[in-house]
């Protein structure tokens, strides 16, 4: 099972599952614009699997107030101003009718700008989606968090925690902690988020 980020053909988030004997191809999100046009305004933070569902954490702007998608802008969007989104889709019916979009977080419209999420599967039904806010001029603000079960339902309020930050480091577990890296300025700096 594989998850990929097209801007070509077809021009959507896809999930491919294959067995050697069958497969199936799935538009988990359809992205307006021409083919080859680089710029999506949609971008992928982690994908995983619980025992019922696919799930897709990721953001997207609001494709309604994009007028043209070139290779490198989306005209007529003056801020990139993206949702934390999920894309769910059920195991039992791999089809594009059945996903589920949730809208974890919105942003568009706000004074905020929200970072590419990252999904960290703590159990098979229990996961945690994380993000960093920005301020329109790029500055780095509160590190949001999530708990969501196996469906992609929220089973927690949105954390908030001050003074931390994400990185390219993908956040995992150890023990009862989900920890990460930062390098800043010639120094490593870990953060973690107690799991109890």
């Amino acid at each position: 099972v594989l998850v990929d980020h097209g801007d070509a053909y077809p021009r959507s988030i896809v999930l491919n599952k294959g067995d050697g004997a069958s497969y199936n191809e799935v538009d988990l999100f359809n992205i307006p614009g021409k083919i080859g046009a680089n710029a999506t305004g949609v971008s992928i933070g982690g994908f995983e699997m619980s025992p019922a569902n696919y799930i897709v954490a990721m953001n997207s702007v609001d494709h309604s107030l994009v007028k043209e998608y070139t290779s490198f802008e989306m005209v007529g969007l003056e801020t990139d101003q993206r949702d934390v989104i999920l894309s769910v889709l059920p195991k039992s019916n791999l089809s594009s009718t059945s996903v589920n979009h949730i809208t974890l977080a919105k942003y568009v419209g706000t004074n905020l700008i929200a970072s590419i999420p990252k999904l960290v599967k703590i159990t098979d039904d229990k996961m945690m989606v994380l993000w960093q806010e920005f301020d329109k001029e790029n500055h780095p603000g509160d590190l949001k968090y999530v708990l969501i079960d196996g469906a992609g339902k929220a089973t927690s309020d949105i954390q908030t925690i001050k003074h931390f930050a994400l990185s390219e480091c993908s956040p995992i577990i150890s023990g009862d902690k989900i920890i990460w890296y930062t390098n800043n300025k010639g120094s490593r700096v870990f953060y973690s988020i107690p799991l109890n």
